[in-house]
């Protein structure tokens, strides 16, 4: 990780995602296009200083966004709790096992309109039948 304060004044700085994960082409992720969308967006240039050398957010942007994070913070967490199994790399040491009923849903979270946030499963389409065999490994590679 590279500290700001260690990076030389008045010169520009690249932000580019973290490339540690090969290309991933199959049926279900192809994320070429993030990379060539990152290709074309330009460095990241800050802006001047303030007169005294410092950079700093204005408070009512701070609090905008701090209000924001938690939100999505709690969000995240209560879809978390009310997930009840392991799928892929989201996984539950109470909850090790796959639910195939739980893989017919998604877990939303709405904000009712006192403000509080209320849980939801909102159903998914049916997964195409051949896209199914490949997700549930009854395909067979090759034929």
């Amino acid at each position: 990780m590279t500290r700001m304060n260690t990076l030389p004044p008045g010169e520009p700085i690249t932000v580019a995602p973290i490339k540690t994960f090969p290309l991933i082409k199959d049926l279900v992720t192809d994320v070429s296009f993030n990379y060539a969308v990152a290709r074309e967006i330009p460095a990241f240039k800050p802006r001047a200083p303030d007169p005294d050398g410092t950079y700093r957010v204005m408070q009512e942007d701070l609090a905008m966004d701090l209000r924001s994070l938690l939100a999505v913070s709690e969000a995240i967490a209560l879809a978390a709790i009310e997930r009840k199994e392991s799928r892929g790399a989201h996984t539950r040491d109470d909850y090790p096992d796959t639910s195939p009923e739980s893989g017919k849903s998604n877990i939303a979270v709405r904000i009712r309109a006192g403000g509080e946030p209320q849980v939801v499963h909102e159903p998914l389409p049916e997964m195409p039948a051949e896209l199914r065999e490949l997700v549930e490994g009854e395909a067979k590679v090759g034929a």
